[in-house]
């Protein structure tokens, strides 16, 4: 189970006879079973989208197909069986189960985009543009020009762009 995410799969839990048989209709009469889902234990709670309490469908089962956990670590859930108020069922445990912290990007880590290079009749330079996300604006500079203008360039600065490698060039330069 991953933090702020849906729990996948969904906890499906069915009712069981006194000769451990499903149950194929949980309810009786006009009465639908609905179950209620807490954390009996641990760090973890359920985040407020979540829906804990969940009727028991067509199956006979109840499905919790919306719940989120914030925080992280071990948990134990209990499931109550909270409508109809007689049926005599105890409480239902399940886990324990590990919710894993949730990654959040550093946006300091992540690379800035790329920025234009600066051109002149006779050269191009592309210092420190971010090129190693990416080449696409240098491309569309290069694609825009006419032959007489590219063969009027002598000379390309690219430096300072780390992570661009001259294998990423060679179609630049053909």
């Amino acid at each position: 189970m991953n933090e702020n995410e849906l729990v996948n799969p969904p906890i499906r839990l069915n009712l069981l006879d006194s000769d451990g048989n499903k149950i194929e209709s949980a309810g009786f009469l006009d009465a639908t079973y609905t179950a209620e889902v807490t954390v009996a234990s641990g760090d973890p709670t359920f985040a407020v989208e979540s829906v804990t309490t969940v009727n028991f469908d067509g199956n006979g089962q109840a499905v919790f197909d919306t719940l989120i956990f914030s925080g992280f670590g071990a948990v134990t859930l209990s499931v109550s069986l909270t409508s109809p108020d007689s049926t005599g069922l105890a409480d239902f445990t399940l886990g324990p189960y590990t919710v894993v912290e949730a990654v959040i990007p550093d946006p300091e880590a992540t690379s800035p985009p790329e920025e234009p290079c600066v051109y002149t009749t006779t050269s191009i330079s592309c210092v420190a543009n971010n090129l190693d996300t990416s080449t696409t604006l240098l491309n569309a500079a290069l694609d825009a020009m006419t032959l007489e203008e590219l063969g009027q360039i002598t000379w390309l600065s690219i430096n300072q762009n780390t992570g661009l490698e001259g294998i990423g060039l060679d179609y630049i330069l053909d």
